[in-house]
């Protein structure tokens, strides 16, 4: 695996350095350096494994005895938990262990399944072939898209027919090969994505293992490179409408009156109302965003605002997100936005401080400038959109 990750040289041919020297000075520091007793040092990485999986025979089914085929009972997550606190990488492989000690052969996925589940694990990294790669997934699967619903009971060997069901509905099976997938093993690794996230797991990613780098990619690009399946968090995200004014003015007035936004009257609100995207939660707003075009390829973000009991949860991200394939469909190529207290926040969203906004005059469009109040010392933060990603809002969580 460590080898498709990308080209560069491998971890175990780097040499460590430092040690050899002054050696006798070295030994009565062993034990608070964390070196053995022969003066070597301790393995850079420490990998462990061990009887984490408790598993049950399979048995016999239709007439099949299966041995020692087992099925995974229960994991024990806490030693996992605790090996993983001492900073050591946990290898949990295929094997699971009975009650009296047998050793059996379970699925992986169902596996990586259980693990997950027990662990409470933030992410699922799935890795699959060129197979897989060839169905064209799309960037993005969140869980309220029909086509890619899950039904208990399809990710793994069914007992009543003996078939692997791999894929969730007639409609998923339509999308990839335009009939009922019975018995496929392409398609497993989506089934096991799709049924993670079903049982708690915030997020899986579909990574191709024969591309080079798609880990990183993956992970450390806003829009990644595999195929991310997530709950939806941009549910309740959607444009504004006339019916909302008296929400937005309540939304946004916090922050007014403490400076950290210009004061907007409601007829404000209103006529700007049709670039507002808002975020809906139990018919109550909980969050807004402002986009305005200022010329063809330049559009400004304000009015950003999400409730603070809400911040813990990744929703200003998926606002920011969202807002801004918004501004790609719109053939925009440049966000930029005023602000006094929150520039940290979008600097570490891609944003660039360029100064005080009131003397930006290569940046802003002139209309624009006019209209900067300099007494407010607003600092302006431009971002420039990348190309080639584009999508509907809400196609992808570039996080």
């Amino acid at each position: 695996i460590e080898a498709k990750l990308s080209k560069f040289i491998p971890a175990g041919s780097v040499r460590r350095h430092g040690y050899n020297q002054r050696r006798d000075s070295w030994r009565s520091r062993d034990s608070a350096n964390g070196h053995g007793s022969n003066g070597q040092l301790k393995p850079p990485v420490q990998v462990v494994s061990g009887n984490f999986v408790m598993a049950k025979h399979k048995g016999v089914v239709d007439g099949v005895n299966f041995e020692y085929t087992g099925e995974v009972r229960n994991v024990w997550a806490d030693a996992i938990l605790q090996h993983m606190e001492q900073n050591q990488i946990v290898l949990v492989d295929n094997l699971g262990y009975t009650e009296r000690g047998q050793v059996l052969n379970c699925s992986s996925f169902d596996i990586a399944r259980k693990v997950s589940k027990a662990l409470m694990a933030d992410k699922l990294i799935v890795y699959h072939g060129e197979q897989v790669a060839a169905l064209n997934l799309p960037a993005w699967i969140g869980l309220s898209d029909d086509k890619y619903s899950w039904i208990p009971g399809t990710a793994g060997t069914d007992a009543s027919n003996g078939t692997s069901e791999t894929c969730a509905n007639a409609s998923l099976a339509n999308t990839l090969r335009g009939g009922d997938i019975h018995a496929d093993p392409n398609v497993l690794e989506l089934s096991l994505a799709l049924q993670v996230c079903k049982e708690g797991v915030p997020r899986t990613h579909l990574i191709n293992a024969y591309s080079d780098g798609a880990l990183f990619l993956e992970l450390y690009t806003r829009d990644g490179l595999g195929t991310m399946v997530s709950k939806d968090l941009y549910e309740g995200m959607r444009p504004a409408t006339l019916s909302d004014l008296e929400q937005l003015k309540g939304l946004l007035a916090p922050l007014e009156r403490v400076g950290t936004l210009i004061t907007r009257s409601l007829d404000e609100i209103r006529a700007d109302v049709e670039d507002f995207t808002v975020i809906e939660r139990e018919r109550k707003l909980i969050g807004c965003s402002l986009l305005k075009k200022l010329d063809k390829d330049v559009g400004e973000i304000s009015a950003f605002v999400v409730q603070e009991e809400f911040r813990t949860e990744h929703r200003g991200d998926a606002l920011l997100d969202f807002v801004e394939q918004r501004a790609r469909n719109s053939g925009l190529k440049t966000l930029v936005l005023l602000t006094t207290r929150t520039g940290d926040w979008f600097d570490a969203r891609g944003f660039e401080n360029k100064g005080p906004a009131h003397s930006a005059r290569e940046i802003l469009p002139k209309e624009r400038l006019c209209l900067v109040d300099p007494q407010r010392e607003s600092m302006l933060f431009v971002k420039q959109l990348e190309t080639g990603v584009v999508g509907p809002p809400g196609s992808r969580i570039g996080y």
